[in-house]
């Protein structure tokens, strides 16, 4: 398993405002925006990345990072395997690129 790269999650009230500070102060690109977790990184590059949640409803609490790996099955199976696994029976993980796919192992 290789980490392409980790993206920090920053818990805000609102997903969907002050995104003009990450366009115009900080100059990056929205690489998505669902709502509640918008995510901006910079075009020069990609590996630099922060994204916004303001509650993912299908989790017990808002995740602080997002793990960018090459093999999410083998990520999950490492995490199992040494007891890394979150007190929770879900572990989310974003894939390849996060804007295009999204898997979820349980």
């Amino acid at each position: 398993m290789m980490i392409k790269r980790i993206i920090p999650n920053v818990s805000v009230t609102d997903a969907a405002a002050g995104h003009e500070f990450y366009t115009e102060f900080l100059g990056l690109e929205k690489a998505f925006d669902l709502g509640w977790i918008a995510s901006f990184r910079s075009p020069a590059n990609q590996a630099a990345q922060v994204s916004l949640v303001s509650g993912d409803a299908t989790a017990h609490e808002d995740s602080v990072l997002s793990v960018d790996v090459d093999d999410v099955d083998a990520a999950y199976a490492l995490a199992q395997a040494t007891g890394l696994l979150p007190d929770y029976d879900k572990c989310q993980a974003y894939i390849a690129d996060v804007h295009s796919a999204f898997r979820s192992g349980s």
